[in-house]
């Protein structure tokens, strides 16, 4: 029987009211799954994220803890540093948020997903059919949908939740993304990679839950630049 290898890829700021319950979480899912993994996390802040991780690491082998900065360097520079990470002999790659928006029990039905169609990205959608949003502030809703039709509208990214950090790739696909963006809209700028490079790209419907601890980590104004720039890189073929 083979077994195959999942690497959870985890960039967090911040996070320590929610961080041991979705380690526990990912380590109660992860086991039922049957399949060797490990779980990487990149901690930027000085909260005490990172030492709750590095005590937890001392008990569990499968926890990679790294710490990056004090000051956050933006998402996408995180998760860059965090997939230099990933063991080589990994199959699927992982991507989640930490603050318990996306929840941990569903990676199954990802990599579930991706068995049945062979893809080479499954994201966990907020905008189609079976999906569930609970407790989701309307004007979040809004801005949610309003970015996924800006993208769709420029760039022609089929995908219709092109914000989702709740991903699973084939590693060696992850590893061919080479993605420019130093914040949160690295996360569509990787889909429109991919689907330039004609990757297979699905999506399945999550169940995704506004945070109840701490506070949100997203700087509109910066990411609004993010994503101006990538429609000036586009317009003149910087990327």
């Amino acid at each position: 029987m083979i077994i195959i290898k999942i690497s959870v890829v985890i960039a967090a700021y911040n996070e320590k009211e929610n961080i041991t319950e979705l380690t526990e979480r990912l380590n109660e899912s992860l086991k039922k799954i049957k399949c060797s993994y490990e779980i990487i996390y990149f901690i930027d802040g000085e909260d005490g994220t990172y030492e709750i991780l590095a005590k937890l690491s001392k008990h569990n082998k499968k926890i990679r803890v790294f710490f990056g900065n004090k000051k956050p360097i933006g998402l996408g520079c995180a998760f860059r540093s965090a997939f230099s990470k990933i063991s080589k002999d990994t199959n699927y790659v992982i991507t989640m948020d930490a603050d318990l928006n996306h929840q941990p029990e569903e990676i199954k039905k990802l990599l579930d997903n991706q068995k049945e169609s062979d893809a080479d990205i499954v994201v966990g959608s907020r905008h189609i059919k079976g999906s569930v949003r609970r407790d989701i502030p309307l004007f979040k809703k809004i801005i949610s949908n309003l970015t996924n039709k800006f993208f769709t509208y420029f760039f022609g990214v089929k995908v219709k939740d092109k914000t989702s950090g709740f991903r699973l790739y084939k590693l060696e696909k992850l590893m061919k993304i080479k993605y420019k963006s130093e914040g949160f809209e690295f996360l569509p700028e990787m889909l429109m990679i991919a689907q330039r490079n004609k990757m297979k790209i699905i999506e399945v419907p999550i169940t995704f839950k506004f945070r109840k601890k701490g506070i949100s980590k997203l700087n509109w104004g910066k990411t609004f630049k993010g994503y101006v720039k990538l429609i000036f890189n586009k317009m003149f073929k910087l990327n």
